[in-house]
């Protein structure tokens, strides 16, 4: 997704009133922490969002769709908070007059799933590969207690693939999930 974030840029609302570009995304919501995470992940979550519908917009929000003749387009993109819950998000883009898509919003921010497992153990001991080439032998004995050690030779890439697995609860979810881990196979 080509989308930049209109920093310092005013448009002229339905009201006609100035405001920023990027209001809503940087005020709308903005106690609550996904919301926070999310805006921090802002440039990670355009590099691996999904289309996913567009319509018109309810009123016009100036150059920022055109006066209301350019549709808005929908963007769907999931976000991994540190205690493992997954959310998905929305990305709400315009498609300004000239010729710019601008990410206006990321809402709704939905939780899809509490305290996810990601395909591994469920204890809190951090992995390490038994054969990574970064791990003396010294370390990896030192460590035992405090961490799982993995023989299976499982590596950053396979856990990134298997992270969302069984997610989905539907033909569409799990398209959106498909592209994502398609998006990620790229980055890794």
């Amino acid at each position: 997704v080509d989308v930049v974030i209109a920093n310092n840029k005013m448009f002229r609302n339905s009201n006609g009133k100035k405001r920023p570009a990027n209001r809503d995304l940087m005020y709308k919501n903005n106690r609550l922490p996904i919301k926070q995470e999310a805006i921090t992940l802002v440039d990670e979550m355009i590099s691996v969002a999904t289309y996913d519908s567009s319509k018109a917009p309810l009123y016009t929000h100036g150059w920022l769709d055109n006066n209301g003749k350019n549709d808005w387009e929908y963007y769907k993109v999931f976000v991994q908070e540190k205690n493992n819950s997954v959310w998905e998000a929305t990305l709400n883009v315009t498609n300004s007059t000239n010729g710019e898509k601008i990410l206006y919003d990321i809402n709704p921010i939905k939780q899809k799933e509490r305290g996810a497992s990601i395909n591994m153990e469920t204890s809190s001991k951090k992995r390490i590969s038994q054969t990574s080439e970064e791990v003396n032998t010294e370390s990896k004995n030192s460590l035992k207690d405090d961490y799982v050690i993995d023989n299976n030779k499982e590596t950053p890439r396979d856990i990134l693939l298997s992270t969302f697995s069984g997610l989905a609860q539907n033909d569409i979810e799990q398209k959106y999930l498909d592209d994502y881990r398609k998006n990620i196979t790229e980055l890794v």
